[in-house]
């Protein structure tokens, strides 16, 4: 059964009572962990309960693939409902997943009794054997963690504050947004260290989150977007070998620029249209980061409106090709990338 990513939330906060296992997937490991720890806190009042909680491993699993189908099946000896958990998870599970879920159809148990089976696995894309049995099994949910973006994103860091008692100004909250979502987990430690650098203080300016978060900046996914609409080649290079030496997903990178490409486009059109090009960028919706500003209105003078859409289209067909099994996509990536990269570098020096 497949779960969008609108509902996502919300499914596992209240899972359907008819389905046994579900399978937890995409590029933001965080999200995986976060939703994986609510939906067994939605079953099981004490995570580390040996009697109701089974971590397995998927390579034991696929070595004894019964092991799954035993434990989802076993009762808690201090009553209460089950889970079974397995981190980590490979195409290789899918059998094992399958006769388990077949049996606890079988058992006479109610559905308030059945175990549930929460498998957390990478960034499958859509022919992978696990997801392609989770999308279609009535009984197990497949629910994508992609990046938080936009109002999702807007959103979580709202609620991150507000758990921490702050509030921020709104280009304070434009840096977070920019700059923060390609990973939940990461996007909760930064509040977190937001609110200690905060001390007494409740209320963040730019400045604040600037000092605290300027490390993570650095390594922002939109370095990359800017350094490719400058045609800057060897600044996009130094980018993208930190990007993947903190563990980007190269999903997330090709999402994060192809929106700095859109907005670049939006900026244009009003240009184009009569508008002044700080106008037009300062109508962005989030807010350009000051510092961006400068560099977005040199960009608008190389980019063409026309320019937009093909290179759009290459960075989303290139996130459709990284998600076939087996594909490089930190190669995919850096090839779309740098060849979008010396297409504005021409641009930009026919402009000069």
């Amino acid at each position: 059964m497949k779960i969008t990513a609108a509902r996502a939330d919300a499914f596992c906060a209240a899972p359907d009572s008819a389905i046994r296992a579900v399978l937890l997937y995409g590029p933001d490991e965080g999200l995986v962990r976060e939703r994986g720890r609510a939906l067994l806190a939605g079953i099981v009042e004490d995570p580390a309960d040996p009697f109701r909680v089974a971590d397995l491993a998927p390579g034991e699993v696929v070595k004894d693939p019964a092991r799954l189908a035993d434990e989802a099946a076993a009762m808690a000896m201090t009553g209460g409902r089950r889970v079974v958990q397995v981190r980590g998870a490979t195409a290789a599970l899918a059998p094992a997943l399958q006769n388990a879920v077949e049996r606890l159809a079988e058992a006479a148990a109610t559905p308030a009794d059945a175990a549930l089976i929460i498998v957390e696995g990478g960034d499958f894309g859509p022919r992978d054997g696990l997801r392609k049995l989770a999308e279609a099994h009535p009984a197990i949910a497949a629910v994508p963690c992609y990046g938080d973006e936009g109002r999702g994103l807007a959103r979580i860091i709202a609620d991150s504050l507000s758990q921490e008692g702050l509030t921020a100004s709104p280009d304070a909250r434009a840096w977070l947004e920019t700059h923060l979502g390609a990973d939940r987990a990461v996007t909760r430690q930064e509040i977190a260290k937001l609110a200690l650098y905060a001390g007494d203080q409740t209320s963040l300016t730019l400045a604040d989150v600037a000092a605290t978060i300027g490390d993570a900046a650095a390594l922002s996914m939109d370095d990359a977007g800017l350094a490719l609409s400058a045609g800057d080649a060897a600044a996009l290079d130094r980018a993208l070998q930190r990007l993947w030496h903190e563990g980007a997903a190269p999903i997330s990178l090709l999402r994060a620029t192809a929106r700095h490409l859109d907005r670049l486009h939006k900026a244009r059109i009003a240009v184009d249209r009569g508008m002044a090009a700080e106008q037009a960028i300062a109508g962005l919706r989030p807010p350009v980061f000051f510092r961006h500003r400068d560099a977005l209105r040199r960009h608008l003078r190389w980019w063409p409106a026309s320019a937009f859409p093909a290179a759009i289209s290459r960075l989303l067909e290139t996130e459709r090709l990284c998600k076939r099994s087996g594909a490089a996509q930190a190669l995919l990536a850096d090839r779309a990338l740098l060849s979008l990269c010396v297409q504005a570098r021409q641009r930009a020096r026919r402009a000069t």
